[in-house]
């Protein structure tokens, strides 16, 4: 799907099976909102009135999203900007002390959403995948 949490924004991203039921649901619930009008005070309002009735839920395992478009436009509260390719771990409730995020260290995970049902670790990845060298075949056990 292609999220728009906000004017300018657009984020392509690929949910696996347990996120899309239990993360997919929430998005698309609050872009209807924005459609209808609705402030994002009134959003979050509604997302956690949902989460409190249940009717809303942390994923149940570990599991993983793919946001690896190079044109993916978010925004940090103030600017639009360009997101790097990443990936996205459920990571309910976790908070980046807990995991020994470093702020100020650029391969640092993030986690987004801190304290959040729907939070995630995200891990920042390369523009194109690494070569693959092969170092000969794997030695026998013993040698």
């Amino acid at each position: 799907m292609v999220g728009r949490s906000e004017p300018g924004t657009r984020w392509p991203v690929c949910f696996d099976a347990i996120g899309s039921e239990t993360i997919l649901p929430r998005y698309i619930r609050e872009a209807e909102l924005r459609l209808q009008g609705k402030t994002e005070e009134e959003v979050r309002q509604d997302t956690a009135r949902r989460f409190l009735s249940g009717e809303y839920r942390a994923p149940s395992r570990t599991g993983i999203s793919y946001m690896l478009s190079k044109e993916a436009i978010t925004s940090n509260g103030k600017d639009l900007i360009l997101a790097p390719p990443h990936v996205m771990i459920y990571a309910p409730n976790v908070r980046g002390e807990e995991i020994g995020v470093v702020d100020h260290h650029a391969h640092s995970p993030k986690v987004l959403f801190e304290g959040d049902p729907h939070g995630y670790i995200i891990v920042f990845v390369r523009d194109t995948p690494p070569e693959l060298t092969s170092l000969g075949p794997v030695p026998k056990h013993g040698k």
